[in-house]
């Protein structure tokens, strides 16, 4: 699998720019955009069982929860994730 996604807070400002001017950097840019490449495998062992890898490249933070991350100046603009899942069908 190979996918590329985008995702804007704002059409107009797709880098997040005009954002972080407003709010005179109290909002950084990053998270106003995420960009996000990802690559992944699957294999079916069995008809019961499946694994499953992805790597993803982000850049960007516009996907993140303020829940999770409530403090968006300390995250990094580019970041990277792994997943791994091994699946059962009964």
């Amino acid at each position: 699998m190979l996918r590329y996604e985008e995702g804007f807070a704002d059409r107009a400002d797709r880098n997040g720019r005009k954002i972080e001017q407003l709010t005179f950097g109290l909002i950084p840019a990053q998270t106003a955009s995420s960009r996000i490449l990802s690559l992944g495998l699957r294999w079916d062992i069995s008809q019961q069982w499946m694994l499953k890898a992805e790597y993803q490249r982000h850049i960007g933070n516009f996907i993140l929860s303020e829940i999770e991350n409530p403090s968006f100046s300390n995250l990094d603009e580019h970041w990277d994730l792994f997943a791994v899942q091994a699946a059962f069908r009964f």
